[in-house]
């Protein structure tokens, strides 16, 4: 019973051990890869797998997408300077007679030169009422359109914000509140403020394009254009704001409408959000995960094919996101933070922070860090002295044995270290203790150069063998010593 009672609690206590030092790699793991995670120094590598990825697919744009472009042909055609009004106003009353579902117009009306034909673009935009015709609204009062237009249409927000890198990835509002997603109001009439993600996947060569002019020389015959959504913006060449997208470079506005617009038809921004969400606990679970490789690999090529293993089902996740899914993905990134967390591991297990620190701290020697490193995790006592008596290192077992002060190690010489080395290259092998109890307790040397000193308690076995002893040498009957005992 006594020993299974000692089994259990050493194996409890070993379980225990091993649970403190894995949070405490995971730990350490985490606040090492936390400035990876912020910083993402291959997350251009990142992106461009995603982007190649994505546009290889080269998916076919909705038939129900119409871009419209206003070329300077148009402009020198109708207008001069700018697009005549009257013909913006036929090109809407052809439209509205087509019976298209929405028409988005991205381009500024607020050049309106006389009063005739500001009357003839609202007639216009009255065909179609504020839930099907939608411009954007400007901050600026002088290119506002005028309080009677605006009345008339939807009011949103044509501001294309770039990535970092220049692309163009999602429809964002860069003032909120001042007009809506014009991609989500084309898609389902949805007045909303959110931004929507692209899928890089679509074509953007796959575009049903017209001129203002093929428009009206009945390139696109009427009766294909009813229930269509309508863009209506400047061609490249027109434009003054260029757009950019991720590997096809330089296009006008009216393609990254049309993308963004056919991404919200198939709830791509919302499907992508909760992919990205499940994306982002797989590559969670893999720190745990590589961790783990690091905390119980027994060998360097163990090592190797621990992570070859981790690797490569996240490689495999990552390609069917991107793929499959339609998401940007982090290959790069998720295995450098898998090497990097195995590498942390690794070294937390052959502490060579501790040896680091041992070496900027100046008490210690590199041999004493490195020989100190091997025995300060032990159970039992450990203290490492110097030649003059002082204690250098003492693990928590010997503070708790001994009531070390942790403050006052180094500053005088130990009492123990005078009973430990009672002279000069003297080593005693045991140690007695009188206090509040007896206590016999066995000293081991590992070094002989370093002053390193373990200990382990044997009282219970010599009290054991001086009771064998006493029964070897005097009478059980009166206590008086027997021929032996003689």
């Amino acid at each position: 019973m006594r020993f299974a009672e000692t089994h259990r609690r050493d194996f409890f206590s070993a379980s225990k051990r091993h649970l403190y030092q894995f949070a405490r790699q995971f730990l350490f793991s985490v606040l090492v890869c936390i400035p990876l995670w912020l910083l993402s120094p291959l997350e251009r590598l990142d992106v461009f797998w995603s982007d190649l990825l994505l546009a290889r697919q080269a998916t076919t744009m909705p038939r129900d997408i119409v871009v419209i472009s206003i070329t300077p042909e148009d402009v020198i055609t109708h207008g001069m300077e700018r697009l005549s009004r009257e013909y913006l106003a036929a090109t809407l009353t052809l439209l509205a007679e087509a019976r298209v579902d929405r028409v988005l117009m991205d381009l500024n009306l607020a050049r309106m030169s006389t009063a005739e034909e500001e009357a003839e673009v609202l007639r216009a935009l009255r065909r179609f009422g504020p839930a099907r015709i939608g411009f954007a609204y400007q901050t600026d009062s002088n290119l506002r359109p005028g309080e009677v237009l605006l009345s008339e249409a939807s009011v949103l927000n044509m501001t294309l914000n770039p990535d970092y890198d220049g692309r163009i990835r999602s429809i964002e509002a860069s003032i909120p509140r001042k007009g809506a997603n014009p991609c989500l109001w084309l898609a389902n009439g949805e007045t909303s403020y959110s931004a929507s993600a692209v899928d890089l996947r679509y074509d953007p060569r796959s575009i049903r394009r017209v001129s203002l002019a093929e428009l009206h020389a009945g390139k696109i015959p009427v009766e294909q254009l009813e229930n269509c959504r309508v863009i209506i913006a400047h061609s490249r060449e027109l434009s003054r704001t260029r757009a950019m997208l991720p590997l096809y470079g330089l296009t006008d506005r009216g393609t990254v409408l049309a993308m963004g617009t056919a991404s919200n038809l198939t709830g791509f921004s919302t499907t992508s959000q909760q992919r990205l969400k499940l994306l982002s606990i797989f590559s969670t679970l893999l720190t745990p995960a590589s961790v783990y490789i690091g905390y119980r690999t027994a060998n360097i090529s163990k090592v190797f094919l621990g992570l070859f293993r981790l690797i490569t089902p996240a490689m495999i996740v990552c390609w069917c996101g991107t793929y499959f899914g339609g998401i940007p993905t982090r290959p790069a990134s998720t295995v450098m933070t898998c090497v990097a967390v195995i590498g942390v591991s690794l070294a937390h297990r052959l502490k060579v922070f501790e040896l680091f620190k041992g070496l900027l701290s100046g008490v210690l020697s590199p041999e004493e860090v490195w020989l100190w490193r091997s025995y300060s995790d032990r159970n039992s006592p450990a203290i490492l002295f110097d030649a003059m008596g002082y204690i250098k290192k003492a693990n928590a077992s010997a503070i708790g044995e001994f009531q070390l002060d942790p403050k006052t190690l180094h500053q005088n010489v130990s009492e123990l270290a005078k009973k430990c080395m009672p002279s000069l290259g003297e080593r005693c092998e045991r140690l007695i203790l009188e206090k509040e109890a007896r206590k016999v307790l066995d000293i081991e040397w590992p070094s002989k150069h370093l002053p390193v000193a373990l200990f382990m308690d044997v009282t219970n076995q010599q009290e054991q063998l001086e009771g064998l002893q006493f029964q070897v040498t005097t009478d059980p009957l009166t206590g008086a010593l027997n021929r032996k005992g003689f």
